[in-house]
């Protein structure tokens, strides 16, 4: 078995052995606020509205659960002032999808069985996405017991791979309020990882660089 920081296991069978069930109360929590959107929608849709939901989806997802619940409070893959941290993690709880002792369990058992030879379906990277999204919106694993480097704050290796968190966060960086960023190469080698691209060697590595707006604005401060 191949253990993490955070969750352990001497059961061999223990990554796969369980079954899925219906949860009522997630499901009615998600399908209830789903059900009111499709319903209330058509009949408050107009520019301003819609320019008020791409922007708040945008502060969530990447603020909130990209920056605040996933980089950080799991990963600890940075560091910054608490109010910020307290900031982004409250902007992450928006998304509705839990809170943060439930994103850290959750995100703690996919990060731990996908590194076992053999995992449930329910955990497994890589899934059938609408098989994947009902389950996790609507079900719960029963067990009878991310990427490839989780402690990075940089999620993708190479410049042609979009990560608007990234771009955040390296802005943050210049502004100089986060620090100690983790990045792949400070990580120790994962022996269990496959290779499956075959262009790495014309694809440009991902580092940090600098902003010059960012820098622009610290300077005048």
């Amino acid at each position: 078995m191949k253990n993490t920081e955070r969750v352990k296991s001497d059961n061999t069978n223990s990554a796969y052995d369980g079954v899925v069930k219906w949860s009522p109360v997630k499901s009615i929590w998600f399908s209830s606020h789903l059900s009111i959107a499709i319903v209330v929608a058509p009949f408050v849709l107009s520019l301003s509205s819609f320019l008020v939901f791409v922007s708040l989806a945008a502060v969530t997802l990447c603020f909130g659960h990209s920056l605040g619940m996933h980089r950080l409070l799991i990963h600890r893959s940075y560091e910054c002032p608490k109010w910020m941290e307290y900031l982004f993690v409250y902007l992450g709880v928006w998304l509705g999808m839990a809170g943060p002792i439930g994103m850290l369990k959750q995100h703690d058992l996919r990060d731990w069985a996908q590194r076992q030879t053999k995992c449930h379906d329910f955990l497994l990277h890589g899934s059938n996405v609408f098989k994947d999204a009902w389950w996790q919106l609507n079900c719960d694993l029963e067990l009878n017991n991310h990427h490839a480097y989780p402690g990075s704050a940089m999620l993708d290796l190479y410049s042609n791979e979009p990560d608007p968190g990234w771009c955040v966060l390296n802005a943050l960086r210049n502004l100089g309020i986060v620090q100690n960023i983790k990045l792949p190469k400070q990580l120790p080698q994962r022996s269990e990882l496959v290779t499956e691209a075959r262009d790495l060697d014309q694809r440009i590595e991902r580092v940090p660089e600098d902003c010059e707006i960012a820098n622009s604005i610290r300077r005048s401060c």
